[in-house]
This record gives structure tokens, C-alpha cells and sequence, in this order.
């Protein structure tokens, strides 16, 4: 789970200030359907990985895990 966070601040409070944020608006100009799969792909990928943390935090203090 904190690796989870880390890359979130990572991505929030550096990469997205400096680069991300640029880049993107740059491709959203020239082709908003891909752009906008794109932010929808990426979150979800955001959300399976956090829901994998929290299924293994849980099973960790449940005694599931070694």
C-alpha cells in the first residue's frame, strides 16, 4: 500500500506538474477520443492496483498471507 501511495505522489505532486500536464494536453488537442481512453484506461489501472493492495492488506492481517 505504500508503494501505492508513492506512485500516486509521485504522479500528483512531480510528474504530472512538470510533464504530464503538457504532454497531455497537447495529445487531448489532437485526438480527445484517445486522449480521454487513455485517462480511462489509466485509472483503472489505478484502481486494480489499489484494490489489490487493500485484498492484500486484508488478507495479511486476517493471517492469509505468510
Amino acid at each position: 500500500m505504500v508503494a501505492v501511495w508513492m506512485l500516486f505522489a509521485l504522479m500528483v505532486y512531480v510528474l504530472e506538474p512538470i510533464v504530464l500536464h503538457r504532454l497531455f494536453h497537447e495529445f487531448a488537442l489532437r485526438n480527445k477520443d484517445r486522449a480521454f481512453a487513455a485517462a480511462i484506461g489509466l485509472h483503472a489501472a489505478a484502481l486494480i492496483i489499489s484494490a489489490l493492495a487493500i485484498g492484500a492488506g486484508v488478507l495479511g492481517a486476517h493471517g492469509g498471507l505468510p
